[in-house]
């Protein structure tokens, strides 16, 4: 079985179209933006070129192993055939970006300079990710409306599992999680929180820390 994906002049435009008002919404300066056509260009190049699906033998072993019906097997490659599955992480990827900033907008954030910014970073302070040569700084791990950063943001950063994207982390910190709730040694909520809420509101890192443990060794 192979893969080949096809994206016409629509499918371009409409994904230009919701970086730029994703970027626009956050505020993101020119070079930014420019990552981010540069990242939905590499998208589409690689989308272009296709690549190679199941081979006959691994789509029969899986459904020797029972993971997947014949059925659900067919509609996973459909899926991947219809480039669903690229799509979307494409646009988790710029989504993550445009909700970023750059180490002058984060120094401005924080009151420093950007050097400042770049030292923290190294440090293990901040967290930071690289698109091409510009590294961008999400802004889940900044508190809102205070030029300080989220409470243990270098013991979390420290915990994260190693070769966790962007993406996954900044879903992880921004996501509810059940373990964060009333009655996990913090009077919170009644309703599950997210890491980042949970954390500004002074609740304790120990359990935050320990779910990252989980995840590491799961």
């Amino acid at each position: 079985m192979t893969t080949t994906s096809h994206f016409s002049t629509s499918d371009v435009q409409s994904s230009v179209d919701h970086l730029v008002e994703r970027a626009q919404i956050a505020g993101a300066d020119s070079d930014t933006v420019a990552d981010l056509l540069r990242l939905t260009a590499d998208f589409f190049t690689s989308s272009a070129a296709g690549g190679d699906g199941l081979t006959a033998s691994e789509a029969q072993y899986l459904m020797d192993s029972g993971a997947f019906s014949v059925a659900q097997l067919a509609e996973a490659e459909a899926r991947v055939n219809r480039g669903d599955l690229a799509r979307h992480e494409h646009l988790t990827r710029i989504g993550t970006v445009a909700r970023s900033l750059t180490a002058a907008q984060a120094a401005e954030r924080l009151g420093v300079d950007a050097s400042r910014v770049r030292h923290r970073q190294r440090q293990g302070a901040l967290y930071g990710f690289l698109v091409g040569r510009s590294r961008y700084y999400p802004t889940w791990q900044f508190v809102p409306g205070t030029p300080r950063a989220l409470p243990h943001l270098a013991a979390l950063l420290k915990a994260l599992p190693e070769g966790w994207s962007p993406a996954s982390v900044e879903g992880f910190m921004t996501t509810p999680q059940p373990n964060l709730c009333e009655g996990d040694s913090f009077e919170g909520g009644q309703l599950p929180q997210t890491p980042v809420a949970w954390l500004l509101g002074g609740g304790p890192v120990e359990p935050v820390l320990d779910m990252l443990s989980g995840m590491a060794y799961a």
